[in-house]
């Protein structure tokens, strides 16, 4: 029985039985708002449903179909209307291809119709695809889409500025929030023959994607798309992209491997350091306690450095100079042809919805019509948020600086631990304490810092009221980023 009522969940919550009065106080109001917004709930407890010992509970959220169209016309998206009889969307170089088993047999006999799609209005639904098909009208990934947004917006107290499930889930006052894949991953058994090809896309794709046996094919992006969403199925457009052109990388960075393994012994540095000569030959000590040493204790490093350090390697640096800039070229590329494709190109900041964070931060201020859209919202003061702006970026210089300052203080422990040593009876070893120590003590800055900073990061770029989700995301990536490459 509750597998049955799960299988028509758009979205579930889980939570956990507990005595506190204020969090389930919260999470009532949360469900008060949410069958506002339209939604269906109910709540399963597993140990009810005869799961003894079980005190994880369960909140079934299902949207009606009404409810998908006023929120996916509330968003501005677009919903096709008609078919693309011929595409010409697929590259030249898929063509050239096409011989050669590399193609799933979903992108072979079930591949993905294209449509022309138009901005939604509930008053000219008769005009869109699958009208009168409510289960066919809205993808998987795209009941999710909306019924998260409903998720988002909703308020859990009397505080206007207590919104969205992601304040709820830092909060624990669930555990969980996650959408159901459609059906079982594998096909049940059927003895019609004729109904044994009836899979679901989940089920297309575990078989034809998701397993390491069809690992040299191409990817099925269009059910990729349908099933995960445009920003999940250029995620794995970009892997398969860079895996692929990973390949001819790494066959030359192997020739030069193999190149400095086969020229290794006759190479004049290596048979100076290992010879005879070597043996016979006395270096001066590394310190004035150690004891002297001869030239062949350095053949191991000589022959280690011959290996990725010979005649290949500058013009493998080259290539792989030029081989980063056309890769980065072929990507805007493969961007533009799939944004095309999907119909996600043009999509411009301004007509995506602010977020519900900055509406309940702008409220009491002026509202400016969408420059796009024309649609009244809510704006945030330009004079509020320079200063946020500013002293965000503060904050994350002074953790630059910080960061700077561990890193030279790290370098200046390690010269000094290795002058102290070299005096000492363990001068011989010094090098390697010195180092081992030091790389421990910056690993444990490295974790330390890279932590606070994410907290940080966070923190600064939520309280810099970005309109969009797109803008929020970039800063917050931006922050990141600079953060790992110092």
């Amino acid at each position: 029985m509750f597998a049955y009522r799960v299988s028509g969940a758009d979205f579930v919550l889980v939570y956990k039985d507990e005595t506190d009065e204020a969090t389930t106080e919260t999470r009532e109001y949360y469900h008060t708002n949410l069958r506002r917004a339209g939604l269906h709930i109910e709540e399963v407890n597993p140990e009810a449903e005869g799961e003894p010992d079980d005190d994880t509970n369960f909140v079934l959220l299902h949207a009606p179909f009404e409810v998908l169209l006023a929120k996916a016309e509330e968003m501005g998206w677009k919903i096709p209307f008609s078919a693309i009889e011929d595409d010409e969307s697929s590259s030249k170089s898929d063509s050239c291809f096409d011989c050669l088993p590399l193609q799933t047999p979903l992108q072979k006999h079930k591949p993905k119709q294209v449509y022309y799609t138009g901005f939604f209005h509930r008053e000219k639904l008769g005009i869109y695809l699958n009208h009168d098909q409510p289960e066919k009208f809205f993808t998987s990934a795209q009941r999710s889409r909306l019924v998260y947004d409903i998720l988002q917006n909703a308020q859990f107290s009397d505080n206007g500025a207590d919104i969205g499930i992601d304040r709820l889930l830092e909060s624990e006052v669930y555990d969980a929030a996650f959408p159901l894949h459609e059906g079982p991953a594998k096909p049940a058994v059927v003895e019609d023959s004729e109904e044994k090809h009836q899979e679901t896309i989940r089920q297309e794709l575990q078989q034809h994607w998701a397993r390491w046996g069809i690992f040299y094919k191409y990817q099925p992006l269009d059910h990729i798309r349908e099933y995960f969403g445009e920003q999940i199925a250029f995620y794995f457009a970009w892997l398969g992209m860079y895996t692929v052109w990973l390949i001819p990388a790494s066959v030359f960075g192997l020739i030069v491997f193999i190149y400095g393994l086969a020229t290794m012994f006759n190479d004049p540095v290596v048979d100076q350091t290992c010879g005879a000569f070597a043996n016979e030959t006395i270096v001066c000590p590394v310190c004035d306690s150690c004891d002297n040493t001869t030239l062949a204790k350095g053949c191991t490093y000589a022959k280690l450095s011959r290996l990725f350090d010979n005649e290949l390697t500058l013009p493998f640096a080259v290539l792989m100079s030029f081989w980063a800039t056309f890769f980065l070229e072929y990507w805007k590329r493969t961007t533009a042809r799939l944004a095309h494709h999907w119909d996600v190109m043009g999509i411009e900041e301004e007509a995506e919805r602010p977020r519900p964070q900055y509406c309940v931060a702008a409220t009491g201020h002026p509202q400016r019509p969408n420059p796009i859209t024309g649609i009244m919202e809510p704006s945030f003061p330009i004079s509020g948020r320079v200063p946020r702006f500013f002293t965000g970026w503060s904050l994350i210089t002074l953790m630059f600086t910080l960061l700077i300052i561990f890193i030279v203080g790290v370098i200046v422990y390690r010269t000094i631990v290795a002058v102290v040593l070299s005096e000492t009876s363990l001068g011989a070893e010094a090098p390697v304490l010195s180092s081992l120590t030091s790389s421990v003590i910056n690993l444990v800055i490295i974790l330390v810092m890279s932590f606070l900073y994410s907290k940080l990061a966070r923190k600064l770029t939520h309280w810099e009221m970005h309109r969009t989700d797109s803008d929020y995301e970039f800063n917050l990536t931006l922050k990141m980023y600079l953060f790992e490459f110092v």
